[in-house]
């Protein structure tokens, strides 16, 4: 394959996940969403902020 087309493959799968992660959290806001999946990616960003914590016990 091409460079140029390694280069548009990546950039399509970028766009398409960055497109499906703004649908999800779009679906989220208004409510619609799985509560299973909302309650899990709450924990996870609860996890996520727990690390930072640790990492950056300084921070503001």
């Amino acid at each position: 394959m091409p460079l140029w087309g390694f280069v548009l493959l990546v950039c399509g799968g970028l766009l398409a996940v960055g497109w499906l992660c703004d649908r999800f959290v779009s679906k989220r806001r208004s409510g619609r969403a799985d509560p299973a999946a909302s309650s899990l990616q709450q924990s996870y960003g609860e996890t996520l902020m727990e690390q930072e914590r640790k990492d950056f016990p300084n921070a503001p």
